[in-house]
């Protein structure tokens, strides 16, 4: 073996794209990935990421990173996608590499690990919509109707006042539905006044909603 220079590799701008996303979805791990002389990686480098549960040593899955796949040299730049946790909770996501040298380049590494980033995983939940009405259910256009709706969450529980969604009358109108102002969390029970269409027919009105995280929630 011929001379090795030993190099340290110092990892910056560490993020995860998004940050708070739900159960088992499709995130990026992005990071600035040198060694201490400004230099890029050598591709033969590997290294793992480990996502830990949030202020405990506990693993919770591990992703083999080869740089010849994940780098690019001419930005410094590592991209890992990965699925989130099953479980919903607080994450470190930190990158970790052993000792390794490269004995054609004559360029060796040493063992350490990036400071890591968190990812809070969120627990995903279904919305449900039962007992529609609208009244009264036959009108003259442009009149005064109430759509009411219980709406929950498929455990149970009413739904938190950050939620928006859409009341939706016929193909064309569409009334944005702000949970903090038309739904009552203690009955669960969703209340929306609107105007009837103009155009006398018959129309179907239902809530739609995409799906969304509730900041605090």
């Amino acid at each position: 073996m011929g001379e090795i220079t030993w190099r340290s590799v110092i990892v910056s701008d560490e993020a995860v794209t998004p940050s708070r996303a739900s159960q088992r979805v499709l995130v990026t791990y992005t990071a600035i990935v040198r060694d201490d002389k400004g230099s890029p990686i050598l591709l033969s480098f590997y290294a793992y990421l480990y996502i830990y549960k949030y202020g405990t040593n506990t693993v919770e899955s591990t992703i083999i990173v080869p740089f010849s796949t994940y780098y690019d040299v001419s930005t410094q730049r590592l991209t890992v996608s990965f699925f989130t946790p099953g479980d919903p909770g607080a994450y470190l996501v930190k990158l970790v590499w052993s000792r390794q040298v490269n004995e054609a380049e004559g360029i060796g590494y040493y063992a350490w690990s990036s400071s890591g980033v968190r990812l809070d995983v969120i627990e995903r939940r279904e919305v449900l919509v039962m007992g529609e009405s609208v009244s009264p259910s036959v009108v003259n256009p442009g009149q005064r109707v109430v759509y009411t709706a219980t709406v929950q969450d498929n455990t149970g529980a009413a739904i938190l006042s950050g939620f928006r969604a859409r009341l939706r009358i016929g193909t064309a109108i569409v009334i944005n539905v702000p949970f903090n102002r038309y739904y009552d969390a203690s009955t669960k029970r969703l209340t929306v006044p609107f105007t009837a269409p103009i155009t006398p027919g018959s129309y179907t009105v239902k809530l739609e909603w995409d799906e969304q995280i509730i900041q605090g929630g």
